[in-house]
């Protein structure tokens, strides 16, 4: 058996796959965590302040994007992408196992799209029913993925401690061990061995894991060297104003731009491809704008992200932080099925949740517009 390593240096993640080589033309997939069907979700409470109509859209929310109907396109066709490759997985795959995941990730995608289709009609806008190639193409390249013993090497407590605190971080990494996943955490990476080529990942606890390939997760860092002695603050990025100003007719935006986003009050760079689409149409507008102060806006979005890991959809949305405080509001932590509020000072921070995507994107405006912490708590 050949064996596949990623990790992470910097004290991030080391994930290291085993794959059956033999099985080249037969994808294989660990069986999927057996639970009860679940419930169509039902739509929650709306949260205080939360809107329960958006005339035109996005823009009766501040920090929303500009074209709502874009925000929910964007979700859609993730959905549809997931629902392609399932049925490609259920229709081609030999193993019973593989089949019936793909069964499984055609229902849940599309389920996930109703709800989609509830929220573009609350916002006033239609989503689209169609997918491109390029995700038809993704879909059929990963259909080949063979299924894969996995050991994950983490040096902080807990996976995403840092972004998700160690509470939800914890049920991010049982959701891993619930597919065969060998979790290590409070372990970090040392080095690599091998002759000519990778053969081992040293781990700092002394231990080595068999590997063939790594794949090395570091993060990011801004290349901002060029700028240095131009006159440009520089400070973990490039520094704007709340309008994404740098200095006089100049603008920046995506992962290089930090900036003080008035929705949480404090400085902040977002790594999130949605944000530099977003960012680099609002810098756009900032230069059109000029002096005219009629024009100018203020640039304060709520971030957000999602990730498709085995069955479960995960989702956050909003400017969470390791020691805010945190409470499941909905579905059961236990089932991998739930939304966790994120608050301090009073104010709901972010909200997190697997496979409840409806009301992740309704706590993403009540955010936007300032959801208070104890009414969040009493709505549920």
């Amino acid at each position: 058996m050949s064996r596949t390593s990623v990790t992470s240096a910097f004290t991030a993640l080391a994930v290291v796959l085993a794959m059956n080589a033999a099985q080249a033309q037969q994808p294989q997939q660990q069986p999927p965590r057996q639970t009860q069907p679940r419930p169509t979700e039902q739509p929650p409470v709306q949260p205080p302040g939360s809107p329960t109509s958006h005339p035109q859209g996005a823009p009766a929310h501040k920090g929303m994007p500009s074209d709502a109907a874009a925000f929910v396109n964007q979700m859609t066709i993730a959905n549809l992408a997931e629902v392609e490759l399932g049925k490609m997985a259920s229709e081609r795959a030999s193993n019973a196992d593989v089949k019936a995941f793909g069964q499984m990730m055609v229902k849940d995608h599309s389920q996930a799209n109703q709800d989609l289709a509830q929220v573009a009609a609350q916002l006033k806008v239609k989503p689209t029913t169609a997918i491109d190639q390029k995700h038809k193409d993704l879909a059929a390249r990963l259909s080949k993925l063979q299924g894969a013993e996995v050991t994950m090497v983490e040096a902080l407590p807990q996976p995403l401690a840092r972004v998700l605190g160690e509470e939800m971080g914890a049920v991010c990494g049982e959701l891993h061990r619930d597919h065969g996943v060998d979790v290590r955490t409070g372990v970090g990476v040392d080095g690599f061995e091998g002759d000519q080529r990778v053969e081992r990942v040293r781990l700092s606890d002394g231990t080595t894991v068999d590997a063939d390939v790594v794949v090395v997760g570091i993060g990011v860092v801004p290349n901002t060297e060029w700028l240095e002695g131009s006159g440009v603050r520089l400070d973990n990025g490039v520094v704007c104003d709340d309008t994404t100003l740098v200095a006089p007719g100049v603008v920046a935006a995506g992962d290089v731009a930090r900036w003080p986003n008035l929705a949480f009050d404090e400085m902040m760079r977002v790594e999130h491809w949605e944000n530099a689409l977003e960012m680099g149409a609002h810098a756009a507008r900032r230069l059109l704008a000029g002096d005219d102060a009629a024009r100018i806006e203020v640039y304060r979005p709520i971030p957000w992200f999602w990730s498709d890991q085995y069955d479960r959809k995960i989702q956050m949305c909003g400017w969470p932080r390791g020691t805010d405080d945190v409470h499941v509001v909905a579905g059961s932590v236990e089932e991998r099925r739930f939304t966790a509020l994120y608050g301090r000072g009073g104010r709901v921070t972010a909200a997190f949740g697997m496979n409840m995507p409806a009301r992740i994107v309704r706590y993403r405006f009540a955010i936007a517009d300032g959801l208070d912490w104890a009414d969040a708590l009493a709505a549920g």
